[in-house]
């Protein structure tokens, strides 16, 4: 008999889930309530097209047309369903908290509306022994709360996922380490029924959502909960000591690399390279959203300071490099990252906003981005005064936010077109690159070189 299963909520966790189940032989239902996204997932199973920028996502669920249903709500829909796989997005918002007569302090919180929403719908929905499976993140005063109230005597796990953008799929499909948070880890006093059926939850749930040689950590769904916040807050620290480290060498050290002190970090295993290159800081969906929540949890105000310092740092230095008034920059990539064009939370857009507000004319352009996507970016900004383009327009300034595009040709167009600064923050522009700019007379700054490293 060909098991059943419901996701709900078709982005960056859910859709990687539903393939890995309908892969697995199961039938799906994808719930998600957005009409736009529903279109973008039609068009997707039919012609296999790009979806949520990940080439691999859409001809793979397209692959899985005839297991994967999707609906815009689960009523009447999953009576026949045995897992409930919670998937939707818990974005931040801001609590006040203090004395109103003495202090009062923004403190943001993970808004866990959806997720106890789509919880409450599967146990409604589905059929009574129907088995809750969270991916979303969470609190784990929020697993804890439910656990003692809604969550009781059911079959109930938070499974967290640890996907990155852009490789979503892949990161799915050989993950490093499966984490099933499962009422087992626990002491809690259960029927012998209940430990049956979460037995078996626990079994179906490393069948799909691992791989044979993945190493399985059976934890607490509060434990589960609290080490995918971890882990997040953990990495935005890396890449605030990756930006402290990039600012020393670029001011004190002359003609060196942050990369090389990097390379130097990572023969000691206990360290690696991640998270600690050179860039504008940390953005996109995740990172500063869970370290926020983290902070909060752990009793620290939360401060974006180490997430904006380098946009704003930058922005100033862009400013002070020259006359401000009419000067024309180009921030040449607008995702949170140079390999993702996502630009939520981007710090790319920070630095259009902030360089915007200095009185200078920027244009902002991603080469991974249709213009009517580009437009849409840059007019969430507060500033009015940004320029959307369909195509890179010469300025005398430009800062490379993604190596996209980015070939000799367009260098040496560039220099033909009074290219006079790039700023490469991220430290994309190989040397023999950076050298030719610097010797056509260009100055060229790169995210944790020194002075002269280009010539060197």
């Amino acid at each position: 008999m060909v098991q059943k299963c419901v996701v709900f909520g078709a982005g960056y966790v859910g859709i990687p889930t539903a393939i890995l189940f309908a892969e697995a032989g199961w039938d799906v239902v994808l719930v998600e309530s957005s009409e736009a996204r529903r279109g973008e997932l039609a068009d997707a199973m039919e012609a296999g097209t790009d979806l949520l920028g990940e080439p691999e996502l859409g001809p793979t669920l397209r692959a899985c047309r005839e297991r994967v249903q999707i609906v815009a709500s689960a009523d009447g829909q999953i009576r026949d369903a045995s897992i409930a796989l919670i998937c939707v997005g818990t974005p931040l918002r801001q609590v006040l908290q203090g004395n109103p007569k003495v202090e009062r302090v923004d403190l943001p919180e993970l808004d866990h509306t959806a997720v106890r929403f789509s919880t409450l719908t599967a146990w409604r929905e589905g059929p009574p022994d129907i088995a809750v499976v969270v991916r979303s993140t969470c609190s784990p005063l929020f697993v804890h709360d439910l656990l003692l109230t809604d969550a009781r005597g059911r079959p109930f796990a938070v499974v967290p996922e640890f996907l990155r953008e852009g490789t979503a799929l892949a990161d799915a499909r050989n993950p490093s380490r499966l984490v099933v948070g499962n009422i087992l880890a626990g002491d809690w006093t259960l029927a012998e029924a209940m430990v049956e059926a979460s037995t078996c939850l626990a079994t179906q749930l490393c069948r799909v959502l691992g791989c044979e040689d993945t190493p399985t950590i059976f934890v607490r769904p509060e434990e589960a909960a609290a080490a995918k916040l971890a882990a997040n807050a953990l990495l935005t620290e890396r890449v605030a000591f990756g930006l402290r480290l990039a600012a020393l060498v670029e001011r004190e050290l002359p003609g060196c690399d942050a990369a090389s002190v990097v390379r130097v970090l990572a023969a000691d295993p206990r360290i690696g390279t991640g998270h600690l290159g050179a860039g504008l800081g940390a953005g996109g969906p995740c990172l500063p959203k869970d370290s926020a929540t983290w902070n909060r949890l752990v009793g620290l105000r939360h401060d974006l300071g180490s997430d904006l310092i380098a946009p704003i740092e930058l922005a100033l230095e862009i400013r002070h490099a020259g006359p401000v008034d009419g000067r024309k920059v180009l921030v040449w990539g607008l995702g949170f990252k140079p390999s993702s064009p996502d630009w939520r939370d981007s710090p790319a857009l920070r630095l259009v906003d902030d360089l915007a507000r200095r009185g200078m004319a920027v244009y902002g352009w991603d080469p991974r981005l249709d213009p009517s996507e580009c437009e849409r970016a840059l007019s969430s900004l507060p500033s009015a005064d940004v320029i959307g383009t369909g195509a890179p327009v010469p300025c005398p300034v430009v800062v490379l936010c993604t190596r996209e595009q980015v070939t000799d040709a367009w260098l040496q167009d560039s220099v033909r077109d009074g290219l006079a600064e790039l700023w490469d923050p991220y430290a994309l522009l190989g040397r023999a690159e950076a050298r030719y700019l610097v010797e056509a007379g260009v100055r060229y700054h790169g995210g944790g070189r020194g002075a002269g490293w280009a010539t060197g």
